[in-house]
């Protein structure tokens, strides 16, 4: 539904097609370790509820040429994300993700201008996935914290009728079509370089 997280799993931003970005030879690739969650707000009639998850994957490359966050591969399992409701995890997942024909919300980042040190501020360019429809983006984020680990902020808000997906309802329960996401990505810092080759980005 929403996020991507960036940290990530939804929200609102633009990523250019891999191809369309000339990659450096040389980077370090930072792991994404499952103390990353991604979560999205969402509002309903009468209230609201967040659903949040913490299986995420993937991994960042900070380019040396550039010293920016500037590559990476972010996924999200389409049907981890909890509510405190098991009937509505239910219905997210099967009716509005269709997670078992798209079982990964995506984020490919191509491009960004945020600095490797802590408190750093930039966006970051790259391709949304949801439910098999792709959207450009370009998302602020936040260097919290660089040391042994890297963590990684990102809060952003999504349409989800952006990626096919109906304004859920129930009776006279309805869903807003926009939801805030917030992602926090924990990444494993490192010690020596790697090819942006063995990444698999």
């Amino acid at each position: 539904m929403t996020t991507v997280a960036l940290v990530t799993a939804f929200g609102v931003g633009a990523v250019a097609p891999q191809s369309a970005v000339a990659a450096p030879t040389q980077g370090k690739a930072f792991k994404i370790l499952p103390a990353s969650t991604v979560e999205f707000t969402a509002k309903i009639t009468g209230g609201s509820f967040v659903a949040t998850s913490s299986k995420l994957r993937g991994s960042v490359v900070y380019d040396a040429s550039s010293k920016t966050l500037a590559r990476g591969k972010i996924m999200v399992d389409a049907d981890s994300f909890k509510t405190g409701m098991s009937l509505r995890d239910k219905h997210m997942a099967d009716k509005y993700l269709k997670a078992a024909a798209h079982p990964f919300i995506t984020l490919k980042i191509t491009g960004g201008n945020i600095a490797l040190k802590a408190g750093s501020r930039g966006t970051v360019d790259g391709k949304f996935t949801v439910r098999g429809k792709s959207k450009k983006v370009k998302l602020r984020a936040k260097i919290e914290k660089v040391g042994g680990e890297i963590v990684v902020t990102s809060v952003f808000p999504i349409n989800i009728t952006d990626f096919g997906i109906a304004q859920p309802r129930f009776t006279v329960v309805k869903m807003n079509k926009k939801v805030n996401v917030k992602v926090r990505l924990v990444l494993k810092n490192p010690k020596s370089r790697q090819s942006l080759a063995s990444t698999g980005i």
